[in-house]
């Protein structure tokens, strides 16, 4: 993975699916889950998006209102979801659903598998402001679909550690990125600045803290340290390398 990073070559044309989705699915499904789905995300056989924002609720993701109510041995599930990337190619979707209204905010919520092709299920791909051309975003819309009761990924209400998991799995492959960005950094900002002591520090702190976390050790406070500290780090070496050329 670092040398398909340092070559700017995605690992996948589904990163989502394989870094996110497949890992939570190991993490959290069924071994019936785990056959159907993670393993043939791991080969590339299907693809996968993430059912988490939604209009009202993007980075807050426990104000979610899709909602999911069991009707025997099937969730009914109305709702949208936006910003959600890759959804138009995906063959299933890793939704966050509200199943339990009158809980707390941040409980209630389950995680749900939705095939793309299931009946009231409709995807309408979008450009971001900064790629007219690039179609990868989506907003997704759940007009009374049914989705098999074992298609619940985690125990029914506890969606939230389910997400804790999921976005932990993202962090764990983001830190690669940061990592060779701030190599790239390394290689062209001048020795004898201030800031390269600082730089190289970075650099090696993110990997270290990276090998620690695919070595096996999850923290969560760790994942979340990792990601505020690539993301920091690059903007500020990229900050200074910007100042250095005038």
């Amino acid at each position: 993975l670092e040398e398909l990073s340092r070559r700017r070559i995605y690992h996948s044309f589904n990163p989502q699916g394989i870094g996110i989705i497949a890992a939570s699915i190991l993490t959290f499904g069924t071994e019936e889950q785990k056959k159907r789905w993670a393993i043939p995300l791991l080969r590339t056989e299907v693809t996968a998006a993430l059912g988490m924002s939604e209009p009202g609720a993007g980075s807050d993701l426990a104000g979610l209102r899709t909602r999911a109510v069991l009707d025997g041995e099937h969730f009914v599930v109305n709702g949208q979801k936006v910003w959600t990337s890759g959804a138009h190619d995906a063959d299933v979707l890793l939704t966050f659903v509200r199943t339990d209204p009158a809980a707390p905010k941040h409980k209630g919520i389950s995680v749900l598998l939705i095939p793309t092709d299931t009946e009231g299920v409709v995807r309408r791909p979008f450009a971001s402001m900064a790629a007219q051309d690039d179609l990868d975003f989506n907003e997704v819309f759940f007009t009374d679909v049914r989705v098999p009761r074992e298609n619940l990924v985690g125990p029914l209400n506890k969606g939230w550690s389910v997400a804790h998991g999921s976005l932990g799995h993202e962090r764990t492959m983001l830190w690669l990125s940061f990592a060779e960005r701030l190599d790239d950094l390394i290689r062209d900002a001048p020795s004898d600045e201030e800031w390269y002591a600082t730089l190289l520090m970075d650099a090696q702190a993110l990997r270290l803290l990276g090998y620690r976390q695919l070595g096996g050790d999850r923290d969560p406070a760790e994942l979340s340290v990792l990601k505020l500290l690539g993301t920091e780090a690059i903007q500020v070496a990229s900050l200074h390398a910007l100042e250095d050329r005038g």
